[in-house]
């Protein structure tokens, strides 16, 4: 009966969006003149600039976007990004990113620096909040930015601007119900405590089923979210204080997205590339734990000659899953369990991992004034990390009918990891003329990091290396220049030429040194506005000399991961991505992004998107003073891509659509309903044939839902 009125919801919700998507035959009539599109300022190069005036590939999104696209998680805004992919899994049995060719390897740091609120997060694990809420403004930088943004820069960096705290009372909530029985709430107050000192508190609870079923029909993906952020500014003359604490809770059923079936036959791997139908059949559905806890500090004071800024933060992401790695139900005696575990009798086999990072930051950087012929920047930045990653095996074993775990317990692998980042940089940006600008910049970039295995859950007893010592080191160190030269054709047309370096650092996976990565980029580019501002039409051609590119993969022995360095990649892209506002109150959006990455024995690249296709409409209409209404819909083409080296496991192309359509109601409310993915169309994120079986972890399905949101 459940299934049966699920259904019925969607079908009607379905009909509702469509309906809603249609404009009534008057509705040109009456609709808002034509106006210019928004114009976006931005902070990439650590200052106030116009979108248009920065000579990089930047995409934007502003408040009132995040609003309207319904972007509540860090994969809606890159799903909107073109050369921008993300791959999750619906069970958080992983996260990885691909940006213009260049991917992540496990355990090993991001391609592109996330930056939330002028602090850089640890690595990968910052991607994966689980939550967007009272944000300001999102900054995609595309092409290397380690100049600025340091060694984990090489394909680009996002910023996330949270909302300041406002000079006025002000509050905001958002009530959201979806299918997989998935309710959230999310409300923010700000106001002035004093006459310089303003503060802002939000907050984000989500509990949710989840629409990731396996074979009998139970969720696996269910998720509960708890999240609080509280941002306090103080500005005395010349001096300014902005912090920022920030904590959640998260506790999703991860580790739980895995097929498998009990076969290498090529034939079946291509069913599980193909078929979604096949679901995963768990005898445990897992469980994770994941308490992230943040502080940022920036101290701003402004000299004679620019601005002296100090930021600091600190950051504690501790994550603990456990759940079955069997991937059957129940496994048979001798197959994966058995001869890893050391019992023929097990009746399940327990994955238990832990990923646990801390990091300590420091930025202090000089900022000259922006009304100048030479703008200028130099600064030192220090990071400190440490990481712990472990994965154990244990034994479970039937008792009267339920599973327990077998003592002792039997650990696979596990180790340690210590990052020491130390770097200074340094920007200047030039007008040689009224119409030519030349930006040069530099940065230096140490990291020392450290790699210890243990061999039980007390850290203490050590795996010693194969030259005896019981840790093994490494240094890794580069300079990362980058030069620009950009000429204003007109006021709304301008063309620019990069040539910069890029660099990622070396990592430690489960002992064994993946070494570090290097790029040499080359681009060119155009930024142009037309008909009085109503088309913007953004476009970048590159190319990229990727050297050591860091790949990582599932091994069928213990630790059951690997990496490794691929020497020689070559990738050619582009992007173009167009705007338009029409006078029928119809806004439209167009974003292509094309690579072609070859590995030196001519191989394509892995997990790297041939191209990506967006296309974005919305349509408003002003019905009287009191009502609004407006439809969205965007529509993503993701190419094929493989999952391995060598052309192995191609993942076909795939089709996604968002609709939405909301009523405002007075300037306080408005209401919405919104489908996500309603072609429910799903990809694989990894693929892996092992001596037992073939897995897949597979990404969501579709879902619809209503929000209701109020705004003082």
């Amino acid at each position: 009966m459940g299934k049966r009125v699920n259904r019925m919801l969607r079908t009607a919700m379905h009909a509702a969006l469509v309906v809603g998507m249609v404009p009534t035959g008057h509705a040109a009539d009456q609709s808002a003149s034509s106006t210019a599109l928004e114009e976006i300022v931005v902070t990439a190069r650590q200052r106030e600039e116009r979108l248009q005036d920065v000579p990089d590939s930047i995409t934007a999104f502003t408040a009132e976007t995040i609003t309207d696209a319904g972007i509540s998680k860090v994969g809606d805004f890159m799903n909107l990004t073109p050369n921008l992919f993300l791959r999750r899994s619906a069970g958080g049995d992983g996260l990885g990113i691909t940006m213009r060719g260049i991917s992540t390897g496990q355990n090993g740091w991001a391609p592109v620096t996330l930056v939330v609120d002028g602090m850089p997060t640890a690595g990968m694990s910052g991607f994966d909040q689980g939550t967007l809420f009272d944000v300001e403004r999102i900054e995609v930088l595309k092409g290397p930015q380690s100049a600025l943004y340091g060694a984990g820069a090489i394909a680009g960096a996002i910023n996330i601007i949270t909302k300041e705290p406002t000079d006025h009372f002000d509050a905001s909530g958002r009530l959201v119900a979806a299918e997989g029985n998935d309710y959230r709430v999310d409300a923010s107050v700000s106001g002035p405590l004093s006459d310089s000192v303003r503060i802002r508190l939000g907050g984000s609870y989500r509990d949710s089923d989840g629409v990731f079923k396996d074979q009998d029909g139970d969720p696996l993906n269910s998720e509960q979210l708890k999240a609080v952020r509280a941002r306090l500014v103080g500005e005395w003359g010349n001096f300014r204080v902005d912090a920022v604490g920030y904590w959640s809770n998260l506790q999703p059923a991860s580790l739980n997205s895995t097929v498998a079936l009990p076969t290498t036959d090529p034939a079946v791997v291509k069913t599980l590339l193909d078929d979604f139908s096949i679901r995963p059949d768990r005898g445990i559905i897992a469980h994770g734990d994941r308490e992230i806890r943040e502080a940022s500090v920036k101290l701003s004071y402004q000299l004679p000659v620019g601005r002296l800024e100090l930021l600091g933060g600190y950051s504690k992401d501790d994550l603990h899953a456990r759940g079955s790695a069997s991937f059957l139900k129940p496994p048979a005696a001798g197959t994966f369990c058995g001869p890893v575990g050391g019992s023929a009798a097990a009746a399940d086999c327990l994955q238990d991992t832990a990923d646990n990072n801390e990091t300590k930051s420091a930025d202090l950087r000089l900022t000259s004034d922006s009304d100048q012929r030479v703008r200028w920047m130099v600064g030192t930045a220090w990071t400190k990390r440490e990481a712990l990653n472990a994965f154990y095996l244990d034994d479970m074993l039937l008792d009267g009918g339920r599973l327990v775990e077998n003592p002792p317990v039997v650990l696979d692998s596990t180790h340690f990891r210590h990052d020491s980042f130390f770097g200074v940089y340094g920007q200047a940006s030039m007008d040689l003329t009224d119409k030519v600008e030349l930006t040069l910049a530099g940065r230096w970039d140490r990291n020392r990091y450290d790699s210890t295995q243990y061999r039980d859950r007390s850290l203490a007893v050590i795996v010693p290396q194969k030259d005896g010592t019981l840790t093994q080191k490494q240094e890794d160190s580069k300079f990362q220049p980058k030069v620009q030269l950009s000429y204003d054709w007109t006021e709304d047309v301008m063309t620019y030429v990069t040539v910069a370096r890029g660099f990622r650092t070396g990592y430690f996976n489960s002992g064994v040194l993946t070494n570090a990565e290097s790029t040499t980029n080359f681009e060119i580019g155009m930024k142009a506005l037309a008909l009085d501002g109503q088309l913007q039409i953004n476009t970048a051609l590159y190319h990229i000399d990727y050297s050591e590119q860091q790949f990582s993969f599932i091994t069928p022995t213990p630790p059951f991961r690997g990496s490794t360095n691929i020497p020689k990649t070559s990738i050619d892209g582009g992007e173009v991505e167009i705007a338009a506002i029409t006078p029928i109150g119809l806004s439209l959006n167009v974003a292509l992004g094309v690579t072609d990455a070859r590995v030196q024995d001519g191989t394509e690249s892995p997990l790297t998107p041939k191209f990506t296709l967006n296309l974005g409409a919305r349509y408003e209409h002003v019905i009287n003073d009191q009502l609004t209404w407006s439809a969205r819909a965007d529509y993503r083409r993701q190419g094929a891509y493989y999952v391995q080296t060598g052309n192995q496991f191609n993942v076909e192309p795939k089709d996604y659509l968002n609709l939405r359509t909301t009523l405002e109601v007075g300037r306080h409310w408005s209401i919405s309903l919104f489908g996500e993915n309603v072609f429910d169309a799903q990809q694989a994120v990894q693929v892996a044939a092992l001596p037992w079986y073939t897995i897949r972890q597979d990404t969501s399905p579709g879902r619809y839902g209503i929000e209701v949101r109020y705004a003082l």
